[in-house]
């Protein structure tokens, strides 16, 4: 008798090993790819989303990625099933995701300015940086035409009249054209704030020779096939982070003030 217990306590044992998956089965995984808003330390931004989801009981954590050929792939390979991205760069994506949740900033807002940047004295007008380098972060394969859409146009210059070299980070870009490594650099105002606040020296020298227009803010988005369940469960997070400590930190590194369901 002691034996066929023991038969079935071993049977159960094995059913809960290769059977019942473990909670982090349930997980959901947010990529994040968004230099426009990158956070000077990723594990700061790491670190709000642990806290604040930990805070609303849910099991979801935030990956930054640094790569955009690394995230795309990430997310054609049906890795990455959620994430946070520049809007332009999830259009290219096609019809494999939608848009579920769209950002506000602190002004506001749903949009955020670019900068053109050059090194002092080294350039009256956009014309002169034809066939000069132009170091900026990538928005994916159509990074070209939206910088010419909603930055260039409004002086009439073609950026592929430039060589663009592709930054990981807006800081980068800066300081490369700083020290002559480049001729101009394009970066978010947003990121500009932030270098002026935490390294203000590394602006002295450069300056500000044209801005973009209006460019959306990077929403959350999700494979077209995730469950209904996981979305609800996305929007219920996003929708109340601004109701907490936690979720305003989050926010805060984040640059924006709360999240609006589409």
């Amino acid at each position: 008798m002691k034996m066929k217990i023991l038969k079935i306590v071993f049977v159960l044992l094995l059913f809960f090993c290769f059977f019942i998956q473990p909670n982090s089965a349930n997980e959901i995984t947010i990529f994040f790819y968004n230099p426009d808003a990158a956070p000077n330390d990723p594990t700061t931004l790491i670190k709000a989303a642990t806290d604040y989801f930990k805070k609303i009981n849910q099991n979801i954590k935030v990956q930054p990625v640094i790569d955009v050929e690394v995230f795309v792939n990430l997310i054609k390979d049906k890795k990455a099933r959620v994430f946070i991205a520049p809007e332009g760069l999830i259009k290219t994506l096609g019809g494999d995701v939608k848009v579920i949740m769209s950002p506000e900033n602190d002004k506001n807002t749903n949009a955020y300015n670019k900068l053109l940047l050059v090194k002092e004295n080294t350039a009256a007008s956009v014309e002169e940086l034809s066939g000069a380098n132009i170091g900026t972060t990538s928005m994916g394969s159509e990074s070209l035409s939206l910088l010419n859409e909603y930055l260039f146009s409004s002086a009439n210059f073609d950026v592929n009249k430039s060589k663009v070299i592709w930054v990981k980070k807006d800081l980068d870009a800066v300081l490369a054209t700083k020290f002559g490594q480049m001729k101009a650099a394009i970066i978010s105002e947003k990121n500009w704030s932030k270098i002026e606040s935490v390294n203000p020296a590394a602006l002295k020298g450069v300056t500000i020779l044209l801005k973009s227009k209006e460019i959306p803010e990077a929403p959350l988005a999700v494979a077209s096939d995730l469950s209904q369940a996981e979305i609800d469960i996305l929007v219920s997070a996003f929708s109340d982070m601004d109701k907490s400590p936690e979720g305003q930190a989050f926010l805060k590194i984040l640059g924006y003030s709360k999240w609006l369901k589409k």
